[in-house]
């Protein structure tokens, strides 16, 4: 006895080998593998997580991670004025925060505007502060460099313009200037 096979039957499958069905089979490494592997290792906490689908129809999963690590440096936002230069306008102040072996905070702070003073308010709510020292780079003018025959035209010295309150540490930063704090 002869099967016969329906041609809709022959079409279906020819139809369905022709589709990009994919399925990968992952296998979930061991901790020890992937913290062999990984740059930065986090602790924490996670908060959330959902399963998303990219466009290419790939399943993946976002994690909210309440991360409880003391070496990540502290969020900063610092708000200055703007800064112009011909049609472009920039902030006038970046700033920077890192935490070192020890705890101590840094807070690397650059005033790009060359004839203003900039006062700048960074919150520290939340952290308990008693000190802040500082230094500046310094120079006579603003086109001085070091050279050989000038090696301190550009030098470091102390910085006395922050000051600490409860919540607050406010900064003068002089025109054209790079200073880093230091709070303990």
């Amino acid at each position: 006895m002869k099967r016969v096979i329906p041609s809709f039957t022959i079409g279906l499958l020819v139809l369905l080998s022709c589709l990009p069905l994919r399925a990968d089979q992952m296998i979930p490494l061991p901790i020890a593998k992937l913290s062999a592997r990984a740059d930065l290792i986090l602790h924490g906490t996670v908060t959330s997580s959902t399963v998303r689908r990219d466009p290419a129809g790939r399943i993946y999963t976002t994690v909210d991670l309440k991360v409880e690590d003391d070496n990540l440096p502290p969020p900063l936002e610092v708000k200055s004025n703007a800064y112009s230069v011909g049609k472009e306008k920039l902030q006038a102040v970046s700033a920077s925060a890192s935490r070192d072996q020890n705890g101590v905070i840094h807070i690397s702070l650059v005033n790009i505007d060359a004839k203003q003073v900039q006062d700048v308010v960074i919150d520290i709510r939340g952290a308990k502060f008693n000190a802040v020292t500082g230094r500046i780079l310094t120079s006579g003018k603003l086109q001085d460099h070091n050279t050989f025959e000038k090696p301190d035209a550009v030098r470091p010295d102390a910085f006395k313009d922050a000051y600490l309150t409860s919540n607050t540490m406010k900064v003068r930063l002089p025109p054209f200037s790079v200073v880093v704090l230091e709070l303990k």
